[in-house]
């Protein structure tokens, strides 16, 4: 055997069935009447409203069958609930899922079942309407067509018993109908698919429905079917029958039909189509009801829902001046109850005055006219006190009243109206026509309510008025702001200050407020957007200080606060007040400003800071790169003094920092070693300067540099100017020498090819000897460890050594090294032997890069106390993308490993470190194709200026 599956919305499905009430509730006719009808139509023995329960199914109608209840996991109908459709099972003994189930094996020896679910509104399958039988059997098209005709009449059963007022409408006009079939509900037909609706069968019950005898229908007898819908309906009917037919489905379809006496009677409808042997449809059938009552019901509802929507725009969608809300108020009001005129009036003693009205005939009326309130229908509805409704006046017990004998107005509606609880004057609605049908209670609803609008607005303008007078003299601004659910912004009063704070008008913001918003600085839109949203959620205090743009253009700084009120349409109101505080808070962010400023220099700083209490010694306060490297949290690290994080060996500074502190304010930077809190010690280099706090106690900032990377290189440098000292140069030596004393004749008949390789391998331990020499000098000079022996120089002595010792460089070539001698002598102060060094580099370079047959010039200019000496080539100049790497380490215009031009790419970075320790500087000017210029540049000596 196999237990019913659990429908995926169990938990949703039980709750409705629970909601339904029929759970063991007594026995009931209308489900009685379906359940016998069932057995006897399908001559089964046993026919069940059966409803699925946790742990049960329960039958709520049962036809042979006593047993009230049977488990579930043995049920058929928990496996009916389980789908939509009809669940047949033709031989229970032949189903694997069924063969061996109690209810199959033992009585009531079930063979056959069919089960339609059973749905309520909310489309839960509740349980089912069942066949069973103790024989297989099968079911015809027809047959399950049926069956589910009869579960649609159990459905509309249970589904019509929890509807609401309007559907209690329907279900007892339905309760009505059944009372007058004694089996079946509603009327029953069968009809031919024709324009006529040719009726082949219909029930009896069709007399009560359209006034005639169900023999004038049959066979078109006296008249059709169709003869009574209108005319008007005929395509709509036919095009919804046919698109059933189109998909075989039913159709559901609502339509009016003209009964004998002439009225319209409306019908809901049910039908389907049956098919012969070859699909074609061969007739229609179903069931009529008379759903008149629910449909008029319906029509209320959906004119009481526009009354509602017409109140509802008349009170938050209408704008303007009140004269003119009140007007269009009035106008709508005459077009819902249909009309000609609406008046507002105010009852002075025995006076009533015309304050406002709308009316289709222009010049009846004009405003401030005024009648003797005895000659009103007025008079009437105050003298009663209450709301006063008459249809046709002539036909009343007033039509001897002055009013109706001067105007005959036949129909008129009227309600007191009050303005803060006192008697106002009148809110009413007259035609000159009398209101067929009299006035509804829908009509009687919005007049009250109507009134109940108009006495709050007109409340809300007095308060507003005297609100006005009060407030005009109130500094800065008082407001009303509303936020309707939908995020529409309004100011509804603000008092005059807002001019002056926002440059706006109130009467520009009363509907609509955003331009609020436009006034406020970009940078504080989002966070007032914000404290206003939490104010509205929580209900909470709305207090705020933000930028606008004041009147004359100009950012200012206002504060607001404001307590919100939750209305009850879901908008939110608040109340407050909005000032000025410019001046204050100038003050404030000039100083909140420098104190971030400091903060993030603080904080940003890669060098550690410390804050110490100079008294204390104990630290106040850090930054993070000084608590990072130390191992410590905030909390600890600000617990220790500044001297426990110095380790003994360093203890003896104290003294020395503690006397330039009592002499100069500060102590110079010092070297000592921070310890961490695992015991690990860093080099740091230390300096501080005293301050004093807004006590006038004694602080202390002291800057602590980890200088641990700083050593790291001096120690790399050291060690690889020790090593290239050492390990390169003492065996290039030995080299040099050994290939000079080959290459001069000490072995005798040396091969061509072996001279040739010894030339070039000297040639290379000079290139190399060379680099090294770079080398050297290149980190001597980054160290600071080469040493300058600086006195005053003749500058063209300086330019012939030069020439003298790098002339031979292009002998080879052809080109020649060219002194352009100055007038009178130029003096600087240099290292003579580092200066020539410069020199040469460049000239060397001007060599290197010089046509054969060519020459370099040397020369010497003086401007503004500046002595640059000059070296200029022809060459084919410096490349544009080449020009600002050219002072870089190791950098060559070509560095291809073709390239053709030698050299270390070092010299001109040398240059440039010499040229800077001595005080001077290195540059250029190329020009592509026309040469290069290099120039060193020192300032011109005393000695020179003096003469």
């Amino acid at each position: 055997m196999q237990p019913p599956a659990i429908p995926e919305n169990e938990q949703l499905r039980l709750r409705a069935l629970v909601e339904s009430g029929l759970l063991d509730s007594a026995p009931e006719e209308r489900f009685d009447r379906l359940t016998a009808m069932a057995k006897a139509l399908f001559s089964v023995p046993i026919v069940l409203v059966s409803l699925v329960d946790r742990d049960r199914q329960w039958f709520k109608s049962r036809q042979g069958l006593d047993a009230t209840e049977t488990p579930r996991d043995i049920s058929f109908c928990g496996h009916a609930i389980l789908q939509h459709q009809l669940f047949v099972v033709e031989n229970a003994l032949e189903d694997p899922r069924f063969s061996d189930n109690p209810l199959v094996v033992g009585a009531p020896h079930i063979r056959f079942y069919a089960g339609a679910p059973i749905r309520d509104e909310g489309g839960y399958n509740l349980g089912t309407l069942c066949l069973i039988g103790t024989e297989p059997q099968q079911l015809s098209k027809k047959q399950q067509s049926m069956l589910r005709d009869l579960a649609v009449l159990v459905e509309k059963e249970i589904q019509y018993q929890d509807v609401r007022r309007l559907n209690r409408q329907l279900r007892e006009s339905r309760d009505q109908y059944a009372s007058l079939v004694e089996n079946i509900p509603g009327i029953t037909y069968r009809c031919l698919h024709d324009k006529s609706w040719t009726m082949l069968f219909m029930s009896r019950e069709i007399d009560p429905l359209t006034g005639y005898p169900v023999s004038d229908f049959i066979q078109n007898a006296k008249r059709s079917y169709a003869s009574l819908i209108p005319e008007e309906y005929h395509q709509y009917l036919s095009d919804m029958v046919d698109k059933a037919i189109a998909q075989k489905d039913a159709w559901h379809i609502e339509y009016p039909i003209r009964h004998a006496d002439g009225k319209l009677r409306w019908i809901e409808e049910r039908g389907n189509a049956i098919y012969d042997e070859d699909d074609n449809v061969s007739c229609l059938q179903g069931f009529l009801l008379d759903i008149s009552r629910e449909k008029a019901a319906r029509d209320k509802l959906q004119r009481q829902n526009q009354a509602l929507n017409l109140l509802n725009k008349i009170s938050f969608e209408l704008s303007g001046e009140l004269q003119q809300v009140i007007e269009r108020a009035l106008k709508l009001g005459c077009e819902f109850l249909n009309m000609d005129m609406a008046i507002v009036s105010e009852v002075l003693a025995q006076t009533y005055v015309v304050r406002w009205f709308h009316s289709h005939e222009p010049g009846q009326l004009h405003h401030e006219q005024r009648f003797a309130l005895a000659e009103t229908y007025c008079d009437i509805t105050l003298s009663q006190g209450k709301q006063v409704a008459i249809a046709h006046m002539r036909e009343s017990a007033f039509s001897s009243h002055r009013c109706y004998q001067t105007f005959g107005m036949e129909s008129y509606i009227a309600q007191p109206l009050k303005v803060d609880g006192k008697l106002f004057g009148t809110l009413n609605f007259t035609s000159a026509s009398p209101r067929l049908g009299g006035f509804d209670e829908i009509d009687r609803l919005f007049v009250s309510l109507l009134e109940r609008w108009l006495g709050a607005k007109l409340d809300w303008h007095q308060q507003r008025r005297k609100l006005k007078n009060l407030v005009e003299q109130v500094p800065g601004m008082i407001y009303q702001y509303r936020q309707w659910p939908d995020g529409r912004i309004s100011l509804p009063y603000a008092s005059p200050g807002i001019e002056e704070i926002y440059g706006l008008t109130a009467q520009e913001l009363e509907h609509d407020a955003s331009a609020l918003y436009s006034r406020i600085h970009n940078e504080d839109v989002e966070r007032v957007s914000q404290g206003i949203a939490q104010s509205q959620q929580q209900l909470s205090l709305w207090h705020q200080q933000y930028r606008i743009t004041n009147a004359a253009g100009e950012v200012e700084w206002i504060e607001g606060r404001a307590v919100p009120v939750r209305l009850e349409d879901g908008s939110t109101d608040w109340y407050g007040y909005i000032a000025s505080i410019q001046a204050a808070k100038q003050i404030e962010l000039t100083l909140e400003s420098s104190e971030q400023r400091l903060r993030a220099l603080f904080e940003l700083s890669p060098i550690g800071i410390a804050l110490i209490d100079f008294s204390t010694a104990r630290l106040l306060d850090c930054n993070a790169a000084l608590l990072h490297p130390s191992g410590y949290r905030r909390g600890e690290l600000l617990e220790l003094h500044m001297m426990d994080l110095v380790p003994p060996d360093y203890q003896y500074l104290r003294h020395q920092i503690l006397e330039q502190l009592q002499s100069q304010g500060r102590f110079d930077p010092v070297e000592a070693e921070l310890q961490c809190k695992g015991g690990r010690t860093y080099p740091i280099r230390l300096q501080g300067v005293k301050i004093t706090d807004q006590e006038q106690n004694p602080l202390l900032w002291c800057l602590v540099e980890d200088i641990s990377e700083h050593k790291r290189i001096e120690r790399m440098q050291k060690e690889f100017i020790a090593t290239v000292s050492h390990e390169l140069r003492t065996p290039l030596t030995s080299i040099k020498g050994a290939l000079s004393l080959l290459g001069g004749g000490m072995v005798e008949n040396l091969p061509e090819k072996a001279k040739s390789l010894l030339s070039a391998a000297y040639r290379n331990s000079n290139h190399l000897g060379e680099l090294i020499d770079d080398i050297l000098d290149l980190e001597k000079l980054t160290a600071g460890a080469m040493i300058f022996d600086t006195q005053t120089l003749q500058v063209s002595e300086v330019m012939r050594e030069a020439k003298e010792l790098y002339q031979h460089y292009g002998q080879k070539r052809g080109i020649r090294v060219r002194l352009l001698q100055p007038e009178g002598g130029h003096h600087v102060r240099a290292d003579k032997k580092r200066l020539l060094q410069a020199l040469g580099n460049l000239l060397s370079n001007a060599i290197k890069f010089s046509p054969e047959q060519d020459e370099v010039t040397v020369s010497v200019i003086n401007e503004q106390q500046q002595v640059r000496i000059l070296v200029q080539d022809q060459g084919p100049g410096i490349a544009e993308a080449f020009k600002d790497r050219i002072f870089s380490r190791f950098a060559q215009a070509d560095s291809s490993d073709t390239r053709k031009k030698g050299g270390t790419g070092l010299g001109l970075a040398i240059t440039r470190e010499l040229m800077e320790q001595m005080g001077g500087s290195v540059d250029f000017v190329s020009v592509p194709g026309q040469g290069t210029t290099f120039w060193l540049q020192l300032p011109q000596a005393e000695q020179q200026l003096e003469s």
